[in-house]
Formats: C-alpha cells, sequence, structure tokens
C-alpha cells in the first residue's frame, strides 16, 4: 500500500502478507500512526516512512523483508527541524532475505525522528543504521546481528561531520 501526503489518519491490526513491492509506504504524510499492524515477507522494504512529520510505527510486527525491515526518514537537515517520526514497541525480525548487503533491520535518516522500546533482531546484516542529526535511539534490544557480512556492527553509521546530535543510550 502507497500513500502519499495523507493527514491524520490510524490504521489499526491490519496484516500485509506477501507483498510484491513494500508493504506500507508513507510518502510526505502527517500524523499517520500505524498501530499493532503486520507487515510479513514482502519483496521490498516492510515500513517506509519517506519525509513528512509526526508520523508514529507503533506494536507493529515486521518480518522477513527482502531489503528494509523500516525505513524512517524526515526533517529538515539544512534548517535543523525535527519530522518527529517514531518507531516504538515494534518487533523487526529477519531483513535483506533478497539482499543482505542492502538488508538493514532499520535505516533512520534526516532530524528529530526517534527508535525506542524495540526488538530488532534475527539478520546476518547490520540492525541500525542512521545519518543526519539529533535523533534519539533509546531502551532497544538489538540481539544476533551481524553473522554474515564484515565491517559493519548491530548500531552502524558512516563517517559525516555534519551528522551530529543523535542520542544513542539504553540499548
Amino acid at each position: 500500500f502507497k500513500f502519499y501526503e495523507l493527514k491524520n489518519v490510524r490504521f489499526e491490526n491490519l496484516e500485509f502478507l506477501e507483498s510484491a513491492g513494500s508493504g506500507i509506504e508513507l510518502t510526505y504524510c502527517d500524523n499517520v500512526t500505524l498501530k499493532g499492524c503486520t507487515v510479513d515477507s514482502p519483496r521490498k522494504h516492510g515500513i517506509v516512512v519517506y519525509g513528512g512529520k509526526n508520523n508514529t510505527i507503533d506494536g507493529c510486527n515486521v518480518r522477513y523483508c527482502g531489503l528494509n525491515g523500516v525505513i524512517l526518514t524526515g526533517g529538515d537537515r539544512q534548517k535543523l527541524i525535527p519530522a518527529n517520526n517514531t518507531l516504538t514497541n515494534s518487533r523487526i525480525i529477519g531483513a535483506g532475505q533478497n539482499n543482505l548487503s542492502f538488508g538493514r533491520l532499520v535505516f533512520l535518516s534526516g532530524v528529530g525522528n526517534k527508535i525506542t522500546k524495540n526488538v530488532i533482531a534475527n539478520s546476518g546484516g547490520i540492525g541500525l543504521v542512521y545519518y543526519g542529526n539529533d535523533h534519539v535511539v533509546e531502551y532497544n534490544n538489538f540481539s544476533n546481528l551481524v553473522s554474515a557480512m564484515d565491517d559493519c556492527g548491530g548500531v552502524y553509521t558512516n563517517y559525516n561531520v555534519s551528522d551530529t546530535g543523535t542520542l544513542i543510550r539504553y540499548n
């Protein structure tokens, strides 16, 4: 399912199974909540939040994605305006089924987004890769990662002097 510029909508307890593309894509959406949804075995990504602000993924199960489990982006890097997009209380299990090199359980970028209280597990590659500014990554359980790749980590970023202010704690 793809949504563009959707505002003030809540999806609860829906299942998205074995899609040919991504399970759910929110592009430039505001105030959209995905609560208790399941995305299982999409060929591409599980849940994508591209741009927009104040979107929430809460209590969702994202499993066995072909590429990335969750992509969470948003915010203005030039003006450092936060997006306040959030991934919380969710289980992201098994990514990179079709391409381990590009399969991250969680991909985070932009400004001012939050990853908290999630289980991020069971991937031969990276658990979380992040870029950007002023994110918060806390109280997550990272386990059983990086068993099939070199030069990476459970939490990973590349060197960029403009990527500052991200807080990673209590994981």
